[in-house]
Parts: structure tokens; C-alpha cells; sequence
């Protein structure tokens, strides 16, 4: 799977969820892309680094 495949996948589970890159502020970060249902980040992983994908369910 690469990264649009599981972007698209993360965005079909329902029309509450988001994505985000909230940790532009962080240089190491920046790349974070983190998903969203209802205000609860549920996955996140890094753009430059898709090596890993973390859940949080």
C-alpha cells in the first residue's frame, strides 16, 4: 500500500474524518500527516518517512 492508498482508505471510514498536518511548527514533524474522527486523532505517519503507520484504536 502506499501512502494515497491509505490516505484514501483513512478518509473513506467516514464522512467525520479529517486530516491534518499540525506539527508544521516542529522542523523534525513537519511531514506528520494525522487523521481525525470527531477531534481524536486515530493514525498518523510521516509523508517523507511512510515506512511506519501508527493507530491509535
Amino acid at each position: 500500500m502506499n501512502i494515497e492508498d491509505y490516505r484514501n482508505y483513512c478518509l473513506s471510514l467516514g464522512d467525520d474524518v479529517e486530516e491534518k498536518l499540525p506539527f508544521t511548527a516542529f522542523h523534525y514533524a513537519s511531514g506528520v500527516l494525522v487523521f481525525y474522527v470527531h477531534g481524536h486523532m486515530f493514525s498518523f505517519f510521516d509523508c517523507d518517512h511512510f515506512g511506519v503507520v501508527t493507530h491509535l484504536m
